[in-house]
Formats: structure tokens, sequence, C-alpha cells
């Protein structure tokens, strides 16, 4: 019957992949060349189907691997200096929260960017940061999206950055080097009292924590003044900012 022919023909089908045997062959010349032709490709199908599972388990391994590695010389380091094993726990939560966190491809990562003549690359910067740039409160109303001198903040001073998961943006008393601007939620800023007090991380919920809107800019008073930060910005999620360099910005506004 229809079946049984069907579960024959499967059967002869799935042995030419595998060394099983069958007892269904060829009677015939043409029959023969035609299996003579599936073997072969069955061969090489085969064979690519097990070395890419091959290669993908060893892939895994290696990257297990480095991953132990890693974790075996943060014990070694913290054992030897006799450091206490809280603070080892929160480093090893900070490296497994930043390893899975998403990755956001960035300009420095496509090397063929970095060939482009030096034109395409003021176009490429003010297609990707001229709408974000122009954001900021304190333009003046006669600055035109279009003119030179915001082209050149977006192509010499204004770099694309990536918030990690629990990395310190920057910290209480460091040096203002320029304007951040998020351009998605993630960035959380805490004042200097409320980060002392809770072991210099941010604590959900306490009235000195701030989670900065999108194309919410912070530390831009550090363009036009000498400034140090006075709280604590990191990321609880992976959130991409912009950062306006003030020793660039102001070349190009005395320029």
């Amino acid at each position: 019957g229809f079946w049984e022919t069907y579960a024959i023909s499967l059967h002869w089908s799935l042995t030419q992949f595998t060394p099983s045997t069958n007892n269904v062959g060829p009677i015939s010349v043409p029959e023969r060349l035609f299996a003579i032709a599936v073997v072969l490709v069955a061969l090489a199908l085969f064979s690519s189907f097990l070395s890419s599972i091959t290669n993908a388990v060893n892939a895994l391994r290696s990257v297990r691997l480095s991953s132990a590695s890693q974790e075996a010389q943060i014990r070694q380091f913290f054992h030897e200096r006799n450091l206490p094993a809280a603070l080892l726990a929160q480093v090893k939560a900070f490296m497994r929260v930043r390893v899975a966190a998403i990755s956001r491809m960035r300009e420095k990562d496509v090397k063929l960017l970095l060939e482009l003549p030096e034109s395409l690359k003021r176009r490429l910067h003010a297609e990707m940061y001229l709408v974000h740039v122009m954001e900021l409160p304190w333009w003046p109303a006669f600055i035109s999206s279009r003119s030179d001198f915001v082209e050149k903040v977006c192509h010499r001073a204004t770099t694309e950055m990536l918030g990690s998961p629990g990395a310190d943006i920057f910290v209480p008393d460091g040096k203002c080097e320029g304007a951040i601007v998020p351009v998605d939620h993630g960035l959380v800023y805490t004042h200097r009292e409320v980060f002392n007090k809770h072991s210099h991380r941010f604590f959900e919920g306490d009235a000195g924590t701030v989670s900065l809107r999108p194309y919410q800019p912070l530390a831009d008073v550090g363009l036009w003044a000498v400034w140090t930060y006075r709280g604590h910005l990191t990321a609880e999620a992976t959130c991409p900012y912009l950062f306006i360099n003030a020793e660039e910005f102001s070349e190009v506004a005395i320029n």
C-alpha cells in the first residue's frame, strides 16, 4: 500500500546519510547511477553538517574555558591579597552582568569606516549625531542644524559611547571632560551623598537617584568651564550615549 511504500522510501533515504543497513538496492543501471549520486551528495552534506557541529562545540568550549580561566585569576588575585569575600562576590556579579549585556556595534568596531576620507566621515558623523546634538537646550536660536559649526561639533567633538550595566561612567570629584547625552533609557545618576551612603552603588528608589531620560544632557557645564563631577553616573542596562569632548568643542568654537 501507500504507507508501506512511503516507509520503505523514507528508510532508504535515511540510510544514505548514515551507516545503516538497508535491504532495498538498485536492480538496473539507471537506479544504480541514481543511488551513487545520492550517496555522494549525502557524503558531502553529512560531512559538512558534522563539521559545523564540531566547530560550534569547540567554540563554546573555548568560550567557557576562557571565562573559567578569568574567574580563576580573579579568585587567585583576591586570595593572595586576603581581600573580603563580599567584594569578590560583587566583582563576579558585575562580570556576569557585563558578559550577558547586549552589545551594540560602534564606529570603531567597523574597520572599513576608519579608512573613509575625511569628507565622508564628516557627513557620516553629521547624519549620526546631528539630530541628537540639536536636542541640547542651550543652542542659540540663530544656530541652524545645518550650520558649519554644528557639523564640526558632530565630526570632531562627538563620540558614541556604550554604557554597560554596573560600569562607572563617572564618579564624584572626577574631572569633567565633556557633556553626556543619553540616546536611550538606562543611565542612572546618583548624588554624591547617596552614593557614599550606599557603598558606592546607586540605591534604587532613593530621593538622590535619578534615571536620565533620552537626550537629557548631563555635565554640559563642563563644555564652558572647569568642572568636577558632583555625583555618580552608571548604567542599569546597556545604554548608548553621546560624549561631547570639552577640549574639542572649545577648539571648534574658537576657530
